[in-house]
């Protein structure tokens, strides 16, 4: 499904796990609750699209763009973040846990109870 144009599409509950979905248009996208476990999503154009309760684990999402998106309670452990664009964009209650932030870039991005790699339970 390499360079796929999904814009709009509804993919709630889908499960696209280890799909290559690199350069994919997603924009606008309905991804609540869709599951995405060790997909390629390389440059992936996320703008405008809603990923609440996503299970993203493993994901490769270098260099996607994700600015501006509401991506409240996704799962994104152990997800390649590398130069991936998150400005501007709903984290809140993500877990991020072992993944790759490299490059990333948050500014301005809701980190309220986000788990970052570093997060330790004690």
């Amino acid at each position: 499904m390499y360079r796929v144009d999904l814009k709009q599409a509804n993919l709630t509950f889908a499960d696209l796990s280890g799909n290559n979905l690199n350069s994919a248009q997603l924009q606008g996208a309905n991804l609540d609750r869709t599951v995405m476990r060790n997909a390629s999503l390389y440059k992936v154009d996320f703008r405008g699209a809603t990923l609440t309760s996503v299970i993203l684990e493993g994901a490769n999402l270098t260099e996607a763009n994700l600015f501006g998106n509401k991506a409240t309670a996704t799962d994104l452990r152990r997800a390649n973040l590398t130069h991936a664009d998150l400005r501007n964009t709903d984290l809140t209650n993500s877990r991020v846990d072992g993944a790759n932030l490299t490059g990333t870039k948050l500014t301005g991005s809701n980190q309220t109870g986000v788990r970052w790699p570093a997060y330790r339970e004690r």
